[in-house]
């Protein structure tokens, strides 16, 4: 069983088509935790924004990322605490922009979504990141 420790939203009411998911042992007690939430006012423009940063230690054996769908299926949307909740993540971030202003029933990310070698979707722009063995990352254009 994994454990639950923050879900982190990073836009406030934020809904997720589908996102990266952080996953921690559980029983870690007063030990570091490898991923942790901060709350942070930051200034962009004349306007101040709250954000929340995810920190994660990816050389921690005990982290696990991966890749969540909305509601288990590309293209539907679901509140992001929702599906943290759901997987029992200890984090959660938006992973692609989608097709928000459509009428529906379907959302199409706007990125390209991989997960366990296979393409679930692809997108036709950005910046696709990756996890492999022991969480090494990989960012493709």
């Amino acid at each position: 069983m994994r454990g639950r420790d923050i879900v982190a939203l990073l836009r406030c009411g934020a809904l997720a088509a589908a996102v990266m998911l952080a996953f921690a042992a559980p029983g870690l007690g007063a030990q570091k935790r490898p991923v942790s939430v901060i709350s942070k006012v930051m200034q962009v423009g004349q306007s101040k924004v709250m954000v929340n940063i995810v920190e994660a230690d990816l050389s921690d054996k005990d982290l696990h990322v991966e890749v969540a769908l909305a509601d288990g299926i590309v293209g539907a949307m679901e509140e992001l605490s929702s599906l943290a909740e759901r997987k029992g993540a200890a984090a959660a971030i938006n992973g692609t922009y989608f097709d928000a202003y459509s009428e529906g029933p379907v959302w199409n990310p706007v990125g390209t979504i991989i997960t366990g070698g296979k393409m679930l979707h692809k997108g036709g722009t950005g910046t696709v990141i990756g996890f492999g063995e022991g969480n090494s990352v990989l960012m493709e254009a």
